[in-house]
């Protein structure tokens, strides 16, 4: 059984190693999707010495949370840069704020001005674009061997752009803790699968999810599932899970 929850969260310029927190009350919220959209991260951290405050409230450094259980150890959650951080005084208590984007600005920002030649492969562009969001490596389980009959010209936001290739070629992309995820449009990636059950972490019973889309609406997906289960950094946006219970059939998602 997973118990005793453990966090740490270490902050830092990009790159660096940075000043690792432990021992103080920490609290946070990730929300992670398989979109563009940057994941969100909220942290609270009660405290801190004056200069880690001083880099928590600097917009730009990097944070990485760790959590997990005592049983198991820690394991990294979530990656982001800090997009605004600020600190409020309730003697005795010194509580600092930090909200992050995991990809933080450069997702919104990058900008480009590209042109590739016709037959260019779909993973060259995406290659190419990946590189200017500045991301520590990219994951890759699509099939991106297709390319363009003729040139393709691409001006604007990055995403934007790989958006568009993300709709021509199907596949879809993300930041997923700094490194860039590209896996097949509406299909799982090819990591192993997790096993989600009460002896693993599932709590209650999962829940079934109406049909979502309407009837003319090419990209609908089957019906899926809605569950909740004791923290678990392994579970990524688009891979596998397995999910069961004595009440709930086993069968594959993605989540």
């Amino acid at each position: 059984m997973l118990f005793d929850r453990l966090a740490a969260v270490s902050v830092g310029k990009g790159g660096s190693i940075g000043t690792k927190i432990t021992g103080l009350r920490i609290a946070f919220r990730v929300v992670k999707t398989e979109t563009s959209e940057p994941n969100d991260i909220v942290l609270r951290i009660d405290n801190l010495s004056a200069s880690t405050r001083t880099a928590f409230e600097t917009a730009g450094n990097r944070v990485v949370v760790e959590a997990g259980y005592s049983s198991a150890g820690m394991a990294i959650l979530a990656v982001g840069d800090i997009v605004r951080g600020s600190t409020e005084y309730r003697h005795p208590e010194v509580r600092t704020e930090v909200d992050a984007r995991d990809g933080g600005e450069r997702i919104r920002n990058a900008r480009a001005s590209v042109t590739f030649e016709a037959g260019t492969s779909a993973r060259s562009m995406v290659e190419q674009l990946v590189k200017m969001l500045d991301v520590e490596r990219m994951d890759v389980s699509a099939d991106l061997s297709g390319s363009f009959r003729s040139a393709f010209t691409g001006y604007g936001n990055v995403r934007d752009i790989l958006d568009k290739l993300a709709a021509r070629f199907g596949f879809a992309w993300s930041i997923q803790n700094n490194t860039a995820q590209i896996t097949p449009a509406r299909t799982p990636s090819q990591r192993t699968a997790i096993l989600l059950t009460p002896q693993s972490g599932l709590i209650g019973v999962p829940t079934k999810l109406d049909q979502t889309g309407g009837d003319q609406d090419a990209a609908k997906e089957p019906p899926g599932v809605s569950a909740r289960c004791l923290l678990n950094p392994a579970l990524l946006p688009g891979d596998p899970v397995i999910i069961g219970s004595r009440d709930f059939p086993q069968a594959t998602y993605r989540i």
